[in-house]
């Protein structure tokens, strides 16, 4: 078995690869490159534990075996590092582990090897189900590692607002004669309520769209135009030493959400402000055209690795390494932007380079499909 898998490693890998281009989860989900240096790894980790398993059973020849076993395992865990960073699913990487086995599998067959190779092809299917139990034990801890920074944000989140807003009604008990006091605490405890309010929204949002239960969009006739100036108006006043450009242009009017598009320029302008260059300019283009309208988002600043670019979409979910902080919030603001974009039937898309700065891009239809000879437009890149 090793001997074929190293005879035709080439075709191996070339099917593994095709059939990865068919899985994966998008064009720009994953470097091909990356991927073929290494599936071609795991392939030779898999060859050398089968020619271990083979030696006569020395003491050597079990070090051996067992320095081989974990070289495997270490690359399943860097194998689901991979995949998670590419956006697959826990199931796509079940598939493609039994794509490989079944090809191999195949060729060993068309090869003519008869009955008394079984215990190669049972030594092949015990490396090829650990390699699965590895990859997936290291895949979940990953998404439930996350998902605990997940919570801890939130806390964090909560805490600060619900200790604003307890700190100001014990305050308001004592200072009920001095009108201002009032005015200024009562003002403090609505904001904190307001945070908090836009935060149980989120864990909702992402409930629903998890659930499967759609995102709720209630349609009327708005000018986008006056939504985003109110929209760049509220965050001029939250961040006034920053600047932010605001540029219209064209028939900016549809049938929209008109609170939930708010929601989106307002996700992606906080995301701009806090992302980019502290002395740089953010700007806001909306532009309205034959296909609808698109809104612009730009700021300048250190570029998104290209290997981040779809991960940003998702919530929870944290490349290894990557630092977290309780201050860049729960991580949900992209996903729910992404969200009501697609209940839209729109796009929304990122560019990010060093030299042009990072610029996400939101495009809707102007009015529902239904509306425009039922052609679907439902396509989030």
């Amino acid at each position: 078995m090793a001997q074929l898998i190293s005879n035709q490693r080439g075709d191996i890998l070339a099917a593994w690869l095709a059939f990865d281009r068919l899985a994966a989860p998008g064009p720009d989900g994953h470097s091909p490159t990356r991927a073929s240096e290494h599936a071609g790894r795991i392939l030779d980790a898999i060859v050398t534990t089968l020619v271990a398993a083979e030696q006569m059973p020395t003491d050597a020849a079990a070090r051996h075996a067992r320095h081989a076993r974990r070289r495997l395992g270490h690359m399943g865990r860097r194998h689901a590092a991979l995949r998670l960073e590419s956006g697959f699913r826990v199931d796509q990487l079940v598939v493609e582990h039994c794509a490989l086995r079944a090809d191999v599998l195949r060729r060993w067959a068309h090869a003519g090897r008869e009955e008394n190779d079984v215990d190669e092809v049972i030594r092949f299917n015990e490396l090829i189900d650990e390699l699965i139990m590895r990859t997936m034990a290291y895949y979940r801890q990953i998404v439930e590692r996350g998902r605990d920074e997940f919570l801890a944000i939130l806390g964090h989140d909560l805490r600060n607002p619900l200790g604003a807003v307890v700190m100001g009604a014990g305050a308001v008990k004592t200072a009920v004669a001095e009108v201002a006091l009032v005015v200024s605490l009562a003002d403090q405890i609505l904001n904190s309520a307001r945070r908090m309010d836009r935060l149980v929204s989120d864990l909702l949002v992402l409930a629903r769209t998890r659930l499967g239960s759609g995102l709720p969009i209630h349609r009327s006739l708005i000018d986008l135009e006056s939504i985003c100036r109110q929209v760049v108006h509220e965050a001029r006043n939250l961040h006034p030493n920053s600047e932010i450009v605001f540029e219209p242009s064209g028939d900016l009017r549809g049938e929209w959400d008109g609170d939930r598009l708010a929601q989106v320029v307002s996700n992606l302008l906080g995301n701009a402000l806090q992302h980019g260059a502290p002395s740089g300019v953010v700007a806001v283009q909306v532009r309205g055209d034959d296909r609808g309208v698109v809104v612009a988002v730009h700021n300048d600043g250190d570029p998104i690795p290209r290997r981040s670019r779809k991960l940003i979409f998702e919530p929870m979910v944290r490349l290894e390494g990557d630092k977290l902080t309780s201050n860049g919030g729960m991580g949900l603001g992209l996903y729910i932007a992404k969200q009501i974009v697609a209940a839209h039937g729109g796009t929304i898309s990122v560019a990010s380079t060093r030299q042009e700065g990072t610029t996400f891009s939101v495009r809707i239809p102007r009015y529902p499909t239904a509306r425009r000879g039922g052609v679907s437009e439902n396509r989030i890149q």
